[in-house]
């Protein structure tokens, strides 16, 4: 299936048309062409050392005891009750 981006348009694709033809792919497709938007956004110095550090820090939590933890399913429910306002 030839999306309208790449169906030879000779202006520049807007946003709108875009989200458009980005809703038409599979959910793995979109997946993918998310990761890889993501990974072309120009991130600020010291961007991936801060989140290092902090992976460790709460690795080092984790380890130590220090850590409240919750299984996924208990995790889900409280993600999706805070954003429905509850």
């Amino acid at each position: 299936m030839a999306l309208g981006i790449l169906a030879g348009m000779d202006t520049v694709p807007t946003l709108e048309s875009v989200r458009r033809d980005a809703l038409l792919l599979s959910q793995d497709e979109r997946e993918l062409l998310a990761l890889d938007l993501a990974m072309s956004m120009e991130k600020a110095p010291g961007y991936d050392e801060a989140w290092a550090k902090e992976i460790a820090r709460r690795l080092k939590e984790v380890d130590d005891g220090n850590s409240d933890l919750m299984d996924w399913d208990e995790a889900e429910l409280e993600i999706f009750d805070r954003r429905a306002g509850s």
